[in-house]
């Protein structure tokens, strides 16, 4: 009986760091926190301190995880975390109350000078958090502020409106607005000059009740336990071009509030801090929408980067992810464990695939991502489970499967800027293009052929400019450049640092997408 490990027994993580985490259980925190592996340029230190407070990163290069190892890193501390899903949490219904919310607030505010009705997601963000703090010391049986009278207020204040919506009768996430006033009940620790009908009910304008919410929170006092909040998912939605300006605004104001309210805790030393993951291409949406938040991503950010430029590719951090996971494994079967790294990779993988060693084939099939370690490699443990090691065989038999899968979640980052009909043109500019690299005339003139066959082709072309088209896909790397020096082929993509195409080089389309375009 054979009993070498099978490719289907490696615990090799998920595609969604979240879902490592499901059950939370003692072993799956024991696997995921064994295995972790710290981004290259990120000091936890400067999170656990709360000098950094926001992670940002292009989509699948380990934000929910880092946010994950962090919050368990803290539980350990004995610090009360609590996770917060902008896309999860959220359904369109709910983030239409914040919309709505908002409307109320500006037709109430009598003024001409907002131009746009989402101006005031700020205000509605701090209500939302302030009611998270007042709930989580509440159900956690936590002390994070001195139990007095400016604390006793301050829960009475978020408590105060009713919550209940009046159409659909179920708990909302905000309280419902008339005119930019709500309803409240009476309650004697409010401290609130208000007339009283015969019901105990009470109107007040919303901003004012934040307002005072506001200055009470500013004057809390710090007690012994701690909380960390930490928000993730913060993604937009690409339904329609007013669903998608929404959310731009709401995380906008989101990253805003976080900013406000950590100043507020740093300067009253309040064992209290907010923490975001957010993508890139997300922040690169918001740039235009009429709020600074370059600076304090900037300040009290990171952003996750794998590569590290001028070490062996074999030496390449990402790679420490496979070595780990499958020591992990070893320990999960009570193996004796294979401590040497170059030992893993002569146990568990080929020589050479296609002349380069399993290290380089990796990396170059990757966008220097965690995400497409993960998906490369459970593809081929669900493909062939009953093998015991990754061959060159069944890295060319995935390389459909994978380049498809790698190509559906690029389109996810293009939908940013791109309708569905764009994209399915964008892919028919490299579909069964004959060439890997080419010039951009050569690509121009494939196109103008092209767009003769392909009327969503030549509607895009006649939207975009080619080469507006091919610097957003460089951004994302579905392109790189290419150039020789000295016999040698060098590529550059903007996910190893080169930041823009360079349109007097050749032009390369990804390795990892030659299979799905059938280049």
């Amino acid at each position: 009986m054979d009993t070498r490990i099978q490719l289907n027994d490696l615990y090799l993580g998920k595609i969604d760091a979240k879902n490592e985490l499901l059950e939370e259980s003692p072993d799956e925190i024991s696997n995921f926190i064994s295995s972790f592996i710290i981004p290259p340029n990120i000091i936890p230190k400067q999170f656990q301190e709360k000098k950094k407070y926001f992670i940002s990163g292009l989509k699948g290069t380990g934000k929910t995880a880092l946010l994950r190892y962090l919050a368990l890193n803290a539980e350990k501390s004995g610090i009360t975390t609590k996770f917060i899903l902008f896309k999860s949490s959220f359904d369109d219904e709910q983030k239409q109350e914040f919309a709505r919310a908002s409307s109320n607030i500006i037709a109430d505010s009598n003024t001409n000078k907002i131009k746009d009705k989402y101006q005031d997601f700020e205000m509605i963000w701090r209500w939302f958090l302030y009611r998270n703090i007042v709930d989580i010391s509440n159900n956690k049986n936590i002390t994070i502020f001195q139990e007095n009278t400016i604390w006793e207020s301050f829960k009475a204040i978020v408590s105060a409106p009713n919550y209940i919506n009046e159409k659909t009768g179920i708990k909302s996430i905000i309280p419902t607005l008339k005119h930019g006033e709500i309803e409240i009940s009476k309650n004697p620790k409010l401290t609130l000059n208000l007339s009283w009908d015969k019901d105990n009910k009470s109107k007040i304008k919303f901003t004012s009740l934040v307002r005072k919410a506001d200055e009470l929170f500013s004057s809390l006092d710090k007690a012994q336990d701690s909380l960390y909040i930490y928000l993730d998912e913060l993604e937009l939605s690409y339904d329609t071009s007013k669903k998608y300006k929404r959310d731009i605004f709401l995380i906008r104001d989101l990253v805003v509030t976080i900013e406000k309210l950590n100043a507020i805790a740093k300067k009253k030393n309040f064992n209290l801090c907010l923490f975001a993951a957010i993508r890139l291409e997300v922040i690169n949406a918001i740039e235009s929408s009429g709020k600074e938040i370059n600076k304090p991503m900037s300040d009290f950010g990171t952003q996750i980067i794998w590569n590290q430029k001028g070490i062996n590719e074999k030496e390449q951090p990402l790679l420490k992810i496979i070595t780990e996971k499958i020591k992990q494994s070893e320990k999960n079967l009570n193996l004796e464990k294979t401590t040497d790294r170059n030992e893993i990779w002569e146990k568990y993988f080929p020589k050479h695939i296609n002349r380069y060693s399993p290290q380089e084939h990796i990396l170059h099939h990757s966008w220097y991502r965690p995400r497409d370690i993960v998906r490369l490699l459970n593809i081929a443990k669900d493909q062939y489970p009953y093998e015991h090691k990754f061959t060159h065989k069944i890295f060319d038999a995935i390389s459909k499967t994978y380049s498809t899968e790698s190509w559906k979640e690029i389109t996810e980052e293009l939908k940013t800027k791109y309708k569905n009909e764009e994209i399915d043109a964008i892919k028919r500019i490299f579909y069964g293009y004959n060439k890997q690299f080419f010039s951009f005339k050569e690509l121009e003139g494939h196109c103008n052929k092209t767009k003769e066959f392909y009327q969503n082709l030549d509607d895009l072309l006649k939207k975009y400019k080619l080469s507006d088209i091919l610097f957003d896909l460089y951004k994302i790397g579905v392109i790189g450049n290419s150039k020789k020096e000295g016999g040698r082929s060098y590529l550059r993509y903007s996910f190893r640092g080169d930041d823009e195409i360079l349109f007097e080089q050749n032009i390369v389309l990804h390795r990892a997408l030659k299979a799905f375009m059938s280049v």
